[in-house]
Order: structure tokens, then sequence, then C-alpha cells
């Protein structure tokens, strides 16, 4: 592929802040940022003393990597600048690299996803999407589980998935209007309903709704932010659990509320904890602190792990992540950030690595993503 223009700026995600912005061929890309991060995550920006001269020195950089180029393998650019991901930051990396992805598929006049699933030998398809409709933990609410998630059980149309579940994102507006009296449709980071009611009075409400749709149901725990001093704080609800206190509170939860996906239920250095909760429930343990993305980190007997190239730094390593994963027959989940952008990259990303399911919210900024899922199942469909 030839780089004949590129341009390299500050803009902002979702959260108001910096982010990297990269254009080659006229092609541009922005990654996200998290709000929960696992400690492993690769650092997103070089050093500096804030955020935005962080982002800046990232633009200076990609300006002179990108001045130098002529011909080159996107593939093989990516690598070279994997290589100074502590240096550089990972969002960095890519920022250039997804674009130079971008502008290779344009130049072989073929989608985003195929490029992908063809470069990295994927096999392809639109999964399923995973919405987070209530919000807690971090992102604030009356719970102290972090998302209460909602996703389709049946049928094989995109179309059918997104607007039902769009109409039950609206739906339970009215429903967590009449059972709180405080609620005032404030929404989270990720433009989930924020309530101030309690975690298993916010399940036994969404069960009713699932279950009146046809919907799997799951959480995010995100069971790092409770862990400190050997032990669970349950702050919103005034308790504290011990590590077997929360396995088993956990299991509770999920046989009560039928619970189809369990995320970040344990801290993220305990292995066998996830290991041990995957015996003892039906759905699927899933993990994103636990696993940042990293292929040498997965292990056998949990059942899926969140895929956030952000988390690692390159698309090549979070495609490392998805095979060895499905050497393993884990559940394979695409995730987006708390601090989104307006680049649908990740849509494409998803369809291309085949995701189970496909975390990319409800509203707000997260249509985009949305949105770019349903372009692709239109344009697949005029193809056949």
């Amino acid at each position: 592929m030839r780089v004949r223009s590129f341009s390299a700026r500050v803009v902002l995600n979702s959260k108001a802040e910096p982010t990297l912005e990269v254009c080659v061929n006229g092609h541009c890309s922005s990654p996200p940022s998290g709000t929960s991060r696992g400690s492993r995550e690769v650092k997103p920006w070089p050093d500096a003393e804030d955020t935005l001269s962080s982002v800046k020195e990232a633009a200076r950089f990609a300006s002179s990597f990108l001045k130098d180029l002529g011909d080159v393998d996107p593939l093989s650019a990516e690598r070279e600048l994997y290589e100074k991901v502590e240096e550089l930051g990972g969002n960095t990396v890519l920022a250039i690299s997804t674009a130079l992805y971008k502008a290779a598929a344009a130049e072989e006049g073929i989608p985003l996803h195929e490029y992908l699933s063809k470069l990295f030998s994927l096999e392809p398809r639109i999964p399923p999407p995973l919405e987070n409709v209530i919000g807690g933990g971090k992102h604030g609410g009356g719970s102290d589980i972090q998302e209460f998630l909602l996703f389709p059980k049946e049928g094989e149309n995109p179309e059918d998935w997104i607007f039902t579940l769009s109409e039950v994102y609206r739906e339970l507006k009215n429903v967590l209007g009449s059972a709180d009296p405080t609620f005032t449709g404030s929404l989270t980071l990720e433009s989930a309903w924020v309530t101030s009611l309690p975690t298993e009075r916010i399940l036994s409400l969404l069960r009713k709704v699932a279950d009146e749709h046809g919907l799997g149901m799951g959480v995010d725990v995100a069971a790092s932010d409770m862990y400190r001093e050997g032990a669970y704080h349950w702050e919103k609800e005034g308790i504290v659990r011990d590590r077997e206190a929360q396995m088993d509170y956990i299991e509770e939860l999920a046989n009560t509320y039928e619970l189809d996906y369990i995320e970040d239920p344990l801290h993220e250095d305990d292995v066998e904890g996830f290991q041990e909760l995957q015996k003892r429930v039906k759905g699927k343990i899933v993990g994103d602190d636990l696993f940042v993305t990293q292929a040498e980190r997965l292990v056998p007997g949990v059942g899926g792990v969140i895929i956030k190239y952000n988390q690692v730094g390159a698309i090549f390593r979070a495609v490392e992540a998805v095979k060895r994963a499905r050497e393993l027959g884990m559940w394979v989940v695409p995730s987006h950030r708390s601090g989104e952008t307006e680049d649908p990259f990740l849509s494409h990303f998803a369809v291309a690595v085949g995701g189970d399911l496909f975390k990319a919210g409800a509203a707000g900024i997260r249509i985009v993503k949305l949105n770019e899922v349903l372009r692709i199942y239109s344009s697949l469909r005029r193809r056949e």
C-alpha cells in the first residue's frame, strides 16, 4: 500500500478527554480509553505531564513516522511500532496502525472486515450485540455491580437484534421510572440508565424484561474495583465478603436470576476462582481484567474472554488472543471502552474475528458501532 497523504491531530473522546486521530489517504482512526483498567494493560500514551501533552507527543510521533513511509505493509508497520509500545503507548500504536489497515482495505477495494479476516486468516460473522443497559459500580447508581447487560439469544438477523434491544433500552426508562422514585433518566458514561435501586431489585426487574423479549441477561461485576485487603467491599450495599462468600453470592445471583453471562466476578489475579465458578454456574464466566487481551494469560476452564485491543496495544496481538481463545473453546467478546470515539473500526474487527458477542453499548456515541454493524449486514445481503 502507498501512503499518499496523512495527518495526525488531537481530538476528543466521549469523556471529553484528548485522544489521537490519525488519517492515512483520507481514512481516519481514533482509539478509545477505559475508565476501569486492568493493572496489566499497556499504558495508553507516551509519558508526559498530562494527557493532553501525552497525546500531542503521540501526534508528533505519528506525523514523523508516517512522513517516512512510502510503500508499506500495514501489519509489518504495526509490528515495528509495537516493539516500542512501552515508550509510545498502546493508543499511539493503534491510531497509526488502524488508519493504515483502513487505507489498505480501501486500496484493495474491499470492506475493512473482509480485509482483516483475510489478513489474519479469521472466520468472520456478525456477532449479537451485548448491551450495557443499567449502570452501577464506578459508573454510578445504587448497585456495586458495574454493568447490567442484555443480549439476543434467538434468531440470526442483526437488524432484529439491534432494533429489539433499542426498544428494550427505551422501555427500561419507564420500568425504572415506575420502580425508582428517585430515577431522573440520568445516564452513565456508556449511556446506561442510572438507578438508585440495589442489585437484586435491578436483577429482578431486568429478568422480567429479558423474559418478555426472549433475551439473554448478564452482569459485569468489575470485582477488581471492589477488592482490597483480601476482601470484596460492596460499599453501596454496606457488605464485605471474603473470597468464598463472594463466590457463593455470585453463584446465588447466577442461579436465582438465570444469568447467562458473568464478567469479572472475582479480582484480576484469581485464576483458580474463575475456573471454580465456571464449574458452579451454567452461564459463561468471562474474564476482562483477568486476561487483558493477552493470549499468554488465557487458561482453560473459563467461559470467555473480553477482547479490547487497546489493552494490549496492537491489532495483531488482539488477534493472537482471539485465536488462543478459540483453541480453548472460549467465547470471544470484542468490547468498547467507556471513553469511545466515532471510529467504527471496532465493528469491523468484531465481525472479522467472528465474535460470539459484541459489547458495544446501547445509545449515545455507542450507536456509531451499532449503525456500522447494520451497514455491514446490508452490504453482505446485497452481495449474496
